[in-house]
């Protein structure tokens, strides 16, 4: 099991307790989690998304998505091209719904996510560089909580960016590599 530091993700430093999101940074995480179960245009259009959005791996950049394409899961899938030692396709939509699936597997109902405002460690690493022309000002993230996972292998973060209006701007996803 992975080292719990605090609530599954840690401050930028040993022993920092994380930041917790507001009740409106919270609610626009539980607008993404929600459309990332059951991803389609009418579920894109609950969450609050700027005009695009920016889905990346690591630092990168990868794809821009707007309109109906926020909607189309297959336009989340992001090629790897080496990332984090992976050879396939990942999206963060499909983490989040690997991650709520193995919890009703093992029928928990607590602990399945933790959520974070700003910067976080990568599971027992230090933080990853914010996504490129982003913030860590503007990042929230929702990770697996520490309970719900075997190792850092399984651990992964989907951070999302905010624009000044409020309005996820960016979606990163972020794993651990070999």
């Amino acid at each position: 099991m992975p080292p719990d530091r605090s609530l599954g993700g840690g401050g930028s430093r040993e022993g920092d307790l994380p930041t917790l999101p507001d009740a409106e940074q919270g609610e626009l995480i539980g607008q993404f989690v929600n459309f990332a179960l059951r991803p389609d245009t009418q579920a894109a259009g609950t969450v609050d998304f700027a005009d695009e959005v920016d889905l990346g791996l690591g630092t990168e950049v990868r794809r821009t998505l707007s309109g109906s394409d926020l909607g189309n899961p297959r336009r989340w899938l992001l090629p790897t091209e080496g990332y984090a030692g992976r050879d396939r396709f990942l999206s963060a939509l499909r983490q989040v719904t690997q991650q709520a699936q193995r919890a009703l597997r093992e029928q928990q109902d607590t602990g399945i996510f933790v959520t974070v405002a700003g910067e976080h460690d990568q599971c027992a690493a230090d933080p990853t560089a914010p996504l490129e022309g982003y913030d860590v000002d503007q990042q929230l993230a929702v990770m697996p909580g520490a309970r719900s996972i075997e190792s850092c292998a399984q651990w992964f973060a989907v951070d999302l960016y905010t624009d000044d209006a409020g309005d996820i701007a960016a979606v990163r996803l972020d794993l651990v590599g070999p």
